[in-house]
């Protein structure tokens, strides 16, 4: 069998790098709910910080980008791009499973 009709060329480094983007996105998500409900002001203005998730996707999509060559991908960017969005919906999926507890440990409200 070719390089290019292996499923596992394309899918393995997707499902790689999607577990390593959650895992950054979760962790990131954690750090700053972290520093916001052991900030001073909490909990006045802690939507402030809300335009953070916006910038999520850019440290995930650097980094997938930069590996996915290493993982031996048959197609650089789209195996990127598909890992970033996999990546944000298990990183979201893992806050309102863990996250969210998480919060409520630490002190916060919601």
């Amino acid at each position: 069998m070719s390089e290019h009709t292996h499923p596992t060329h394309f899918w393995l480094p997707v499902a790689i790098l999607s577990g390593l983007g959650a895992a950054i996105f979760f962790g990131g998500w954690c750090v700053v709910d972290y520093l916001l409900v052991h900030s001073p002001r909490y909990p006045v203005g802690v939507h402030d910080y809300d335009w953070l998730i916006l910038v999520a996707p850019i440290p995930i999509l650097a980094m997938d980008y930069l590996l996915a060559p290493r993982l031996r991908s048959t197609s650089r960017l789209g195996v990127s791009l598909l890992a970033v969005l996999l990546g944000l919906l298990l990183g979201i999926w893992l806050v309102l499973q863990f996250g969210i507890p998480l919060h409520w440990s630490i002190g916060g409200k919601l």
